[in-house]
């Protein structure tokens, strides 16, 4: 997926990653941010750590502009708890999240946000069609 056409002409951009692991996808995401010279001066990205103490985690970054903060939760705990406005959800790994989170994702949804989702259930595609994602 190209981030680039999503953080153009933006203020800031957020994203929630479901599943943080190793950070590796965090880091293409930031590297690709750092070297667009179109890219929102701010990128705010929350990802779903389960190696942490329970919570919300801020970590400092040495690049001005950027944010990211771990939360240690399941999904849809995680994102009963969001009161940002979120542009891009990433999905993969949350096959036993159950599908309760759709309704939390529409709620923090952008009005254009984009969903990049993999391995989700067929019940997790039916949920989060409801909620208007396709």
């Amino acid at each position: 997926m190209d981030y680039r056409e999503g953080w153009h002409n933006r203020a800031r951009y957020t994203v929630v990653d479901a599943h943080y692991g190793d950070g590796a996808a965090i880091r293409v995401l930031t590297d690709v941010w750092r070297t667009d010279p179109q890219r929102s001066p701010n990128l705010h990205v929350i990802a779903l750590c389960d190696h942490l103490l329970p919570g919300f985690h801020r970590m400092p970054q040495a690049e001005p502009g950027m944010t990211l903060d771990l939360l240690s939760a399941p999904l849809e705990d995680a994102l009963a708890q969001l009161t940002a406005r979120v542009d891009m959800f990433r999905l993969h790994d949350i096959e036993h999240a159950g599908t309760g989170f759709a309704r939390h994702v529409a709620r923090v949804a952008a009005r254009d946000a984009r969903l990049l989702a993999h391995g989700l259930t067929p019940a997790q595609v039916a949920a989060l069609a409801a909620q208007g994602f396709v």
